[in-house]
């Protein structure tokens, strides 16, 4: 369940089969790390299991950790 940061962090080391010590704190582009756009979908069922409704072309418009962890947050605030 991605919850905080941390989590999200976890959740694409996984997805990018990248050590998390690498993406702990990171808030650069994901393109560093060879982010796709079949890893932003996942991310986005991810998401959607969750309940929060965010779409590939709001993952996509920013690829950096802190800013996907803030439109995360956003949602889930406005969706109650």
């Amino acid at each position: 369940m991605i919850e905080s940061l941390h989590t999200l962090e976890r959740a694409m080391a996984d997805l990018l089969d990248v050590p998390l010590d690498d993406l702990a704190g990171y808030s650069e582009s994901l393109l560093d790390f060879g982010l796709d756009s079949v890893q932003i979908m996942l991310l986005v069922g991810l998401l959607e299991e969750q309940g929060v409704e965010l779409s590939f072309v709001e993952l996509a418009a920013q690829v950096d950790l802190p800013t996907w962890w803030a439109l995360i947050e956003n949602k889930k605030r406005a969706q109650g």
